[in-house]
């Protein structure tokens, strides 16, 4: 069976994945887009910085739900999946199913800066609240200098360099959706 083209577009929190997958979507025609923050449970078993401290094994995840949204999406109304998915190649399950893995490339203080707009500034109504968000942020900047921001170092280092392309995530949106756009000769 023809199966539609997977572009796995993946980076470190904050870099963009999502905003850009979206955009795809709505440029190229036939597409959909599967997101990994969509999906529900504990995917890991463990704690996401001791997993990376301990070698960053992303076959150790469990992506069932995620291989199965993808296979749902294997029929003739999608000649394209984008897949916002921090992973690249790294899980040798969902990598299977890639055609084209992207990394959106961007300082960690933006991604940081991008995170703390999201998650504590303009938090989507959806999200569970709350109440002092300052307080929150506060928490949140101790625990990434203590010990996220090394995880997103050793995520960096493990997946951007097998990757099949790296976008400059500092680009306005509209330019890096034209440099993706021409890698993936659209």
């Amino acid at each position: 069976m023809n199966h539609p083209r997977v572009i796995a577009v993946s980076g470190v929190s904050g870099s963009g994945k999502t905003t850009i997958t979206g955009e795809l979507s709505r440029r190229i025609p036939q597409s959909a887009i599967i997101s990994f923050d969509d999906i529900q449970g504990d995917l890991l078993g463990m704690d996401y910085c001791d997993w990376s401290e301990a070698g960053a094994d992303y076959n150790q995840w469990n992506l069932t739900t995620l291989e199965k949204q993808l296979l749902s999406k294997f029929i003739p109304e999608y000649k394209n999946i984008f897949l916002d998915y921090p992973f690249g190649y790294g899980n040798r399950r969902i990598a299977a199913y890639i055609d084209t893995a992207i990394f959106i490339d961007i300082p960690l203080d933006i991604a940081l800066a991008r995170q703390l707009i999201r998650d504590y500034g303009e938090r989507d109504s959806s999200r569970r609240p709350i109440k002092d968000p300052m307080q929150a942020a506060n928490t949140y900047l101790k625990f990434y200098l203590q010990r996220h921001r090394d995880t997103y170092i050793q995520h960096i280092n493990t997946v951007k360099p097998y990757v099949d392309y790296v976008v400059d995530g500092t680009l306005p949106l509209h330019r890096i959706i034209d440099e993706i756009m021409i890698m993936l000769s659209y």
